[in-house]
């Protein structure tokens, strides 16, 4: 179900809490594909003990649009 614009409110979230100008990926000359985002936003995410809150979390990130995020983000550098 589509959410302010985006395709889900899970893809929604993570271009709220991360921004493009936040991914320095492409500083260090990596390409921001959906993979690269996907791995900075998992590094980003504190170490989670609980293992219910940790499925949680997996299912809400497997429901995230990565390839509308690097599109977004790769048209805010173009920009």
């Amino acid at each position: 179900m589509a959410y302010n614009g985006w395709t889900n409110k899970e893809t929604w979230l993570v271009n709220l809490w991360v921004d493009y100008s936040d991914v320095e990926m492409h500083q260090d000359g990596i390409e921001m594909d959906p993979s690269s985002i996907e791995a900075y936003v998992w590094e980003i995410i504190p170490t989670i003990e609980c293992h219910f809150t940790a499925d949680l979390l997996a299912c809400a990130m497997g429901k995230v649009n990565w390839h509308e995020l690097a599109e977004h983000f790769s048209e805010e550098l173009a920009a």
